[in-house]
């Protein structure tokens, strides 16, 4: 794949602690055929692959989220990813913990969220909550 000029994108790594926040890595192109490819642009990669099999041996869309939710877990362990389902997401509120956390579909390799949606159309809020997800997990 060819990328020409700068490119910035984000990245979500781990800091031993967790998830770290968001970051930016800028990546120039000078020669048009190299392209700098991040581990973590792999497995995003594989994710997306094994997403879209799903989707299509599923028939499509129609099916509640926790459906594809599980199917993809099962398809990214089938290659050999280590996935964890509904990791909570402890809420604090004035130095408590709040009974009702929030719950990440997926991590993969403790370093990729997948957030499963089954919708007809994007919407903002989306990235919202997984950026929620990155900042409040530990």
């Amino acid at each position: 794949m060819k990328r020409g000029g700068a490119e910035t994108r984000r990245r979500f790594g781990t800091n031993g602690k967790g998830l770290s926040a968001p970051s930016r890595l800028c990546v120039t192109n000078t020669d048009k055929d190299a392209v700098e490819v991040q581990p973590e642009d792999v497995l995003t990669g594989r994710i997306i692959g094994a997403a879209i099999e799903v989707h299509r041996r599923l028939g499509g869309p129609g099916l509640l989220e926790c459906v594809y939710e599980e199917a993809l877990a099962w398809e990214l362990e089938q290659q050999g990813m280590h996935v964890q389902r509904q990791v909570e997401v402890p809420i604090i509120y004035k130095g408590r913990r709040l009974s009702s956390p929030l719950r990440m579909d997926l991590l993969v390799d403790g370093q990729i969220v997948v957030e499963c949606k089954a919708t007809t159309q994007y919407n903002p809020i989306f990235e919202s909550q997984v950026l929620t997800y990155l900042r409040r997990y530990r």
